[in-house]
Formats: structure tokens, C-alpha cells, sequence
């Protein structure tokens, strides 16, 4: 099986291609959100595995550096995949997505379920200055849209 990897750097591609040198060819993204290049990339492309979000509290913009690609990211590729007719798509979550800051966090005597979503809304994330809420929150929220772009019944779906 040939793997293609979508990377935003040269530098962090040289990095998959040293470590996977017999299968795997790496295309240049820079922009996670960039659907048009994301759908050349895809082309062919039989499963897409999506683990790439802004995953750093080293941000000046939390809109545009963080809940931005993180959202608008996953979207594009969610896109690109389904113009491609991709048969699966694999999105990687986070804990995060479901930890509630607001009620103590991942120390309290809770047990999470599939209902539990962390409750940040976007202007809330996008305003705090508690850069591990505003990451948290990215995540809640990606995979929010992601489970709602679902509805539409995409050719992965």
C-alpha cells in the first residue's frame, strides 16, 4: 500500500519521508484550508486519515491561528474528500473536545460519556486569554461542524 501524506512544510514532510522511505510520497499544503489544493491532493485517493490541527498555546490570533484551520481545516478536507469520492475518511479527536474547564476540568470524579462535549462557544474561545481553553475549545468545536458536514451525506458517509 502507498501512502501519500499532505504536509504544511517541506521540513516536517522530509521528516515522514525519512521514516516511511518505501511507501510514501508527501504533497506540499501549505494552508489546511486551501480545498482547492487539498482536492488535487486527494485525487485518487482511496482513505483519508486527518490529524492535523493547530496544536500550540504559541499564538498571537487565537481566530486565525488556531480556531480558524482547526475548524475551516478539517472542513476542507472533509470537502476535498467527498469531491474525490474518498470511501473513509479517519478524523482524529481529542479529550479535549469533551473536558468542561468550567466544571473542574479532567480532575473531578466524572465519568465522561458520548454526550459530553466541552460547552466553549466560539466568541468565548476566540476572546479568552486561557490559550489551553481557546485549544480545547478548537477541538470541541471542529468536531462539531465535522458531525454536522456528516449530515450531508458525504460519498465517505
Amino acid at each position: 500500500m502507498r501512502v501519500r501524506s499532505i504536509a504544511r512544510s517541506e521540513e516536517k514532510g522530509t521528516v515522514l519521508l525519512r521514516q516511511f522511505p518505501d511507501c510514501h510520497s508527501v504533497i506540499y499544503v501549505k494552508d489546511i484550508r486551501d480545498s482547492v489544493s487539498l482536492t488535487k491532493a486527494f485525487e485518487g485517493v482511496h482513505i483519508v486519515q486527518h490529524v492535523a490541527s493547530p496544536y500550540t498555546i504559541k499564538y498571537e490570533d487565537p481566530r486565525s491561528e488556531m480556531l480558524e484551520p482547526a475548524i475551516q481545516g478539517t472542513l476542507a478536507v472533509l470537502e476535498a474528500a467527498n469531491a474525490n469520492n474518498v470511501e473513509h475518511v479517519l478524523i482524529t479527536s481529542s479529550y479535549a473536545a469533551i473536558n468542561c474547564y468550567e466544571k473542574g476540568g479532567a480532575i473531578r470524579d466524572y465519568a465522561y460519556t458520548e454526550a459530553d462535549w466541552d460547552p466553549a462557544s466560539y466568541e468565548a474561545a476566540a476572546t479568552s486569554d486561557n490559550k489551553i481553553y481557546t485549544y480545547a475549545a478548537s477541538k470541541a468545536l471542529t468536531e462539531k461542524a465535522t458531525w454536522n458536514y456528516m449530515d450531508q451525506k458525504p460519498s465517505f458517509a
